[in-house]
């Protein structure tokens, strides 16, 4: 239409020029009279004919900006939605497939731990142990370290309740008691169970960890916990950790619990580490065989269980074995088991099975051996006797040492 609009008056003047220039062309050599009649009936032709060129013109451009002016019908979508002319229809993406799993974690971690029964008096403070692991466990599954929490315990004891995270392994089936006739020396009884078979019901049900941790019941941790723990493992093939001491009570005298999580990572954060016992192990699963061996005959409970757990993981892992003082990872409430050594039976039956402990270790493997022969080995002893009493009946009371 633009170049029509230039055309036609173009067209129209020449129309005019022509007939004009023909005339005084004719004026200086005169025509037939005939002649110049046709000539004129040409020119009245054309002209007309422009004229009718040019009204269609007008009349096909006020028909378009009318259209252009008037509101737009919206139609209708295939899906009964009215769509502007323009808008092009949205198109529904294709079902987005599901991503791929994530890839295995670098470090999976096996946690163990041995709850009180319920009504114990540690009872609180194990409740906030398992909201604190639970909380712990998922916070390291979202960061890509992989973690199971389990629990080992005497069949038939009331449980504390616990989070749905953690899972029961084989229960227990030997105690210091028991095993030690200490009934005929006029203890009161415990079930008091050796570490022995609470690292081995663990190991035989973690195949594809590669560390295997156990912490003491009333041990609690920081959020972040293990992913610490992750870079840790990276470097060492065994290490400890030693716990913060925190407040169990508020300023009211409201004992803590596990809705009272923030606090205790504050105070946790906030107090310095001094405690020099031993309460959270985490060491290669693999190995596991030799360590249970070096800590059988030693139960729970008592002095030196702590400091003996952790002579097996400096003897078995050597060089690659790390202590871990000075950081803020685990808590505990109190420090109510301060003076927890009473110099009683139970602490000198476990006493003197952590001092006999390293020679039939020994007998079967030394220390910084941990090729796959000598964990066959450790494991085919634990076999024969997953407990190897060292004691009589009537052996020395009191002992001659403690």
């Amino acid at each position: 239409m633009r170049r029509l609009r230039l055309v036609l008056p173009l067209l129209a003047a020449l129309a005019v020029l022509v007939p004009w220039w023909a005339a005084r062309r004719d004026t200086a050599n005169p025509a037939p009279a005939a002649a110049a009649l046709n000539l004129a009936r040409e020119q009245g032709r054309a002209i007309a004919a422009l004229r009718a060129d040019l009204a269609a013109y007008r009349a096909e451009t006020a028909r378009r900006r009318e259209a252009a002016t008037a509101p737009r019908e919206r139609p209708a979508a295939a899906d009964g939605a009215v769509r502007d002319a323009a808008t092009p229809p949205r198109v529904r993406p294709a079902a987005a497939e599901p991503p791929p799993p994530p890839p295995p974690p670098d470090i999976t971690f096996a946690h163990v731990i041995n709850p009180m029964p319920a009504g114990h008096g540690l009872h609180a403070d194990v409740e906030v142990t398992f909201a604190a692991l639970a909380r712990a466990a998922a916070y390291a599954r979202a960061r890509g370290v992989g973690v199971r929490l389990l629990t080992c315990e005497f069949a038939g004891e009331a449980r504390i309740r616990r989070p749905a995270a953690f899972e029961p392994v084989a229960n227990l089936t030997r105690h210091a008691f028991e095993a030690y006739e200490l009934g005929r020396r006029g203890v009161a009884e415990r079930r008091l169970p050796f570490v022995t078979e609470i690292f081995e019901n663990a190991y035989r049900e973690t195949e594809g960890a590669r560390f295997l941790g156990y912490t003491n019941a009333d041990i609690a941790v920081q959020e972040d916990f293990y992913v610490k723990a992750a870079a840790y493992a990276k470097a060492s093939d065994a290490f400890v950790i030693n716990r913060v001491e925190v407040d169990d009570k508020d300023a009211n005298g409201r004992p803590y619990g596990p809705a009272d999580l923030e606090t205790l990572y504050a105070l946790g954060r906030k107090r310095p580490q001094r405690h020099a016992g031993y309460d959270c192990f985490f060491w290669r699963r693999d190995r596991t065989p030799l360590v249970s061996l070096f800590v059988r005959n030693v139960f729970v409970g008592y002095p030196p269980v702590g400091r003996h757990v952790m002579e097996a993981l400096r003897c078995v892992f050597g060089t690659k074995y790390r202590e871990i003082r000075g950081a803020h990872h685990t808590f505990h409430l109190g420090d109510r088991n301060g003076g927890w050594s009473q110099h009683g039976q139970y602490e000198h039956m476990n006493r003197r099975a952590a001092r006999l402990a390293p020679g039939p270790f020994r007998r079967v493997a030394r220390c910084g051996a941990g090729g796959a022969d000598a964990v066959a080995a450790a494991a085919a002893e634990l076999r024969r006797a997953p407990f190897e009493r060292w004691d009589v009946p009537g052996a020395e009371w009191p002992p001659r040492e403690v």
